[in-house]
């Protein structure tokens, strides 16, 4: 079964991000949508998602140590969004609520 989770954005508003049941945590409201629950996470999304910009920054690195460096670097990972942790890599795509898609060219790479 699935949850909805609301994550509040840092500029006002939010967002509602469907999640597996057991990822559902936090305060419980009722939604007035289809009568599902919604819990309310703890932080916002921007924080949630915080994680990614280091993650691409070690990958980067760590790839940029290499002898010889290709042409283009491309990185692709699944994300899936929980209400008590935030982002988490998923273990597969199906999984993820979002795919993220990094692509780096050789002159980007060597500024």
């Amino acid at each position: 079964m699935k949850r909805l989770v609301e994550f509040p954005l840092e500029e006002g508003g939010s967002v509602i991000i469907e999640v597996a049941d057991g990822d559902a945590s936090g305060t419980m409201d009722r939604a007035s949508r289809s009568n599902e629950i919604v819990a309310k996470a703890g932080h916002t999304l921007e924080t949630a998602l915080e994680w990614v910009k280091s993650a691409a920054e070690a990958i980067l690195k760590q790839i940029t140590h290499l002898s010889e460096l290709p042409s283009e670097i491309e990185v692709e990972f699944g994300i899936k969004v929980t209400a008590e942790v935030g982002a988490i890599i998923a273990s597969g795509s199906v999984e993820a609520n979002y795919i993220v898609k990094l692509k780096w060219t050789r002159e980007q790479i060597n500024k």
